[in-house]
């Protein structure tokens, strides 16, 4: 403690403006990043194009965007035949047990229609003509929605420095924890200084607060403490978890955050503003999973827009629009409507296009709780709070003490506080006791689904009364499962998958998926920004000089999470 005590008695802390405190919550997908004192923040795709060194043209859509990694062409879409035939066993039945009036078209009928489709060419509105990214001059990367706009013929390549909520590390170029980093601090500093106008030569009248994942990897705390205070040069910094600044922004003091983004899906409750780690949970799919899923039913029917690829990024960004704006969780509206869309790429004519969709509408957004609509095999797509992980910097380590607890002549050495020893021995076991848990009453441990999840979650809950507060209090955040009658849909399932110890508050189940019709994916931004002003936050701001002096003993002592 004495880390910090002759700092703050010699400078007290002043109040902080909100219009010098940035925000910044890095996202697989997005990067939303503005000011405290903003409504809403900027947001445009978490990407950076970077220059060919050897100016050679680039393959850079290598991959099927829509299949997943793991992908198995002919196992995968048995699987998902299967899944659909449960998903629409599943509709039947609830549209004959509520009355709802059954579908008056077929299949059959769908695909003519769909065939007979012509498309209509438009030419461009010559006032907002869509052309590529001039990168005439050269530049050795461009960031955002830009940078998705570079004709294949230049030398450039695409890196996405996160990947299902966490670093993008992996073998081969761009993938190093060093290069990710870098990423970070081209993307968020050019990002900063063209969308909110701030050079970067008065980064150091700012501070920067980041948002990180609920799953956490304490050894990259400094690396991200050196890229706001070092590189970037802020003039202070903090990190806070996702969950609870989503809590904070909904003013949800207790409850079950639930934050399905693009390509994940964490999980975790908070109880008086603090995250339960033996609560928290992530699963490898989302918002783009829905999209794969949407895409692979639209094949079944035709899709009229055949010149689709599924190695351009382009033609995903179509889907993805499309599931966006059609798809739903209302079981009422049995399809069979005709809904309009437009292809539309740079220096081309646009393509109007009209067709014919069912149950697909319906049945896309259902993968998330069939998840074997994914076609996933063999992929560990669960992920929880890992053991108390050990960092030889940090003295103050709960493993270094406890190992060091003994001296050589075999006499008692120093040793960590009550609470934090029970943390380091109580975590890890708590931990394998979630893992092995779900490992035990899952059919298939590999596939679990969201409502599933969220029951795991919360029946981890260390007492009843947790317990019952987050039944009652679940914040469905993110957009990547924002469609209409989500929230009530959500509801309904999770009641029927509640366990025997937990039936007893089944009628408290309350599921929110609106909060003040604010935008789902930006109430952890929004809920961070308000919260970096408090007086109470003040104190947990890093300097500079503190950090380069005390490193992760400051981080640890200013920590306002579970460390």
């Amino acid at each position: 403690m004495a880390a910090t005590q002759e700092d703050t008695s010699a400078n007290e802390v002043p109040t902080i403006s909100a219009h010098t405190i940035i925000v910044i919550h890095p996202g697989s997908l997005n990067l939303r990043i503005g000011l405290a004192s903003h409504h809403q923040p900027i947001t445009i795709p978490h990407v950076i194009a970077r220059r060919s060194t050897n100016h050679k043209k680039i393959k850079r859509d290598s991959d099927n965007h829509f299949k997943r990694p793991n992908y198995k062409d002919n196992a995968s879409n048995r699987l998902m035949e299967s899944a659909l035939a449960n998903v629409n066993h599943a509709l039947r039945s609830y549209r004959s047990n509520y009355g709802i009036k059954s579908q008056t078209y077929t299949a059959n009928s769908i695909i003519t229609n769909n065939k007979n489709v012509k498309c209509e060419v438009v030419a461009q509105d010559p006032e907002k003509p869509l052309t590529w990214n001039d990168v005439s001059d050269e530049p050795d990367f461009v960031i955002g929605p830009e940078a998705l706009y570079i004709e294949d013929s230049e030398p450039y390549e695409l890196y996405w420095p996160m990947k299902n909520g966490q670093l993008n590390a992996r073998n081969g170029i761009g993938g190093s924890i060093t290069a990710i980093f870098s990423d970070f601090a081209d993307i968020w500093k050019t990002a900063i200084e063209g969308y909110l106008e701030i050079p970067a030569t008065d980064f150091e009248n700012y501070k920067a607060l980041l948002l990180i994942p609920d799953i956490y990897n304490k050894s990259l705390f400094k690396h991200y403490a050196d890229l706001l205070l070092n590189t970037l040069g802020f003039s202070g910094m903090f990190l806070y978890q996702e969950s609870v600044a989503a809590a904070f922004g909904a003013g949800f003091p207790c409850g079950c955050i639930v934050d399905v983004g693009d390509q994940k899906t964490s999980i975790c409750c908070i109880d008086d503003g603090i995250s339960i780690p033996e609560t928290r949970l992530r699963i490898d799919f989302g918002g783009k999973d829905i999209t794969r899923c949407f895409y692979w039913l639209l094949n079944k029917i035709y899709f009229p827009y055949r010149e689709l690829n599924p190695y351009n990024h382009l033609d995903f960004i179509l889907i993805k629009h499309l599931k966006e704006d059609l798809c739903h969780l209302d079981p009422t509206i049995t399809g069979g409507g005709v809904h309009d869309f437009i292809v539309a790429k740079p220096d081309r004519d646009e393509l109007h296009y009209s067709m014919r969709l069912g149950d697909e509408l319906l049945q896309a957004p259902l993968a998330l709780f069939y998840p074997s609509l994914m076609g996933i095999i063999n992929e560990n797509i669960i992920t929880i709070q890992p053991p108390v992980q050990f960092d030889y910097e940090d003295i103050m380590d709960d493993p270094y003490l406890l190992e060091s607890g003994q001296s050589k002549e075999g006499k008692p050495g120093p040793k960590p506080s009550t609470a934090n020893q029970s943390n380091a021995t109580s975590g890890q076991s708590e931990t394998s006791q979630t893992a092995n848990t779900l490992s035990n009453n899952l059919s298939d441990k590999d596939v679990i689904s969201i409502d599933q999840a969220i029951v795991y979650s919360i029946d981890s809950c260390p007492t009843d009364e947790m317990k019952k507060k987050a039944l009652s209090s679940i914040l469905l955040v993110g957009k990547g499962f924002s469609f209409e009658n989500t929230a009530f849909f959500l509801q309904a399932r999770i009641r029927s998958k509640l366990p025997s110890g937990l039936k007893k508050y089944s009628e408290q189940i309350d599921v929110t998926g609106k909060v003040r019709d604010m935008d789902p994916g930006v109430i952890a931004w929004k809920g961070a920004a308000v919260l970096s002003c408090l007086d109470s936050a003040q104190e947990l701001w890093i300097s500079p000089q503190e950090w380069n002096k005390y490193r992760v003993q400051i981080l640890r002592e200013r920590s306002p999470f579970i460390w």
